[in-house]
């Protein structure tokens, strides 16, 4: 009787035919030859066909998917190098708050202005916030954490490290001015 309900259902070996849903919930072929009694006479459901299975193609990467290199690159400018950019410089070491919500924009996309007050009002536990920007273009740019760690290089000179930052930022970005 098994049999006969499978060829009727269509499901022939090496074929990988499958069971209509309400047969396979019986979970076997009593199930379903239960199901089919339960059918009204004269109206049989018909054999369920498998679609058959179609490839999928993976799209080819292209540039803009490459991966980076394994190991850290290095930073484009030293932390030392304050002088490099006379622009970045002067704004930093004139109002620091500033040039953290530059650096916090330019990263995130907007937050200028709450990034701009915090560091103004809070500025005494910098190294507490703001490494963890330093941190994030790190992770962006795959850059190693010197001289120190993040929160030690805003501790003992953040203004070194926000003109570092803003100079990655504004290589690795390609952002040429200031309203960019």
């Amino acid at each position: 009787q098994a049999q006969q309900a499978a060829a009727q259902y269509g499901a022939q070996p090496g074929y990988g035919a499958q069971m209509p849903a309400q047969y396979a919930a019986a979970g076997s072929y009593a199930g379903m030859q239960m199901a089919q009694m339960q059918q009204p006479y004269g109206q049989q459901q018909a054999p369920y066909v498998a679609a058959p299975k179609q490839q999928q193609v993976m799209p080819n990467p292209g540039p803009a998917t490459q991966q980076r290199p394994a190991g850290p690159q290095a930073w484009s400018t030293s932390m030392w190098a304050c002088c490099d950019d006379w622009f970045i410089c002067c704004i930093t070491n004139g109002s620091p708050s500033i040039m953290y919500g530059e650096n916090y924009r330019k990263l995130h996309g907007s937050g200028f202005c709450s990034a701009c007050c915090l560091y103004y009002w809070c500025s005494c536990f910098a190294c507490c916030f703001a490494n963890t920007t330093r941190a994030n273009i790190r992770a962006k740019y795959n850059l190693p954490e010197e001289p120190c760690g993040d929160c030690c290089v805003h501790y003992f000179c953040s203004p070194c490290a926000l003109c570092q930052e803003a100079r990655e930022l504004r290589k690795r970005e390609g952002w040429q001015t200031w309203v960019d």
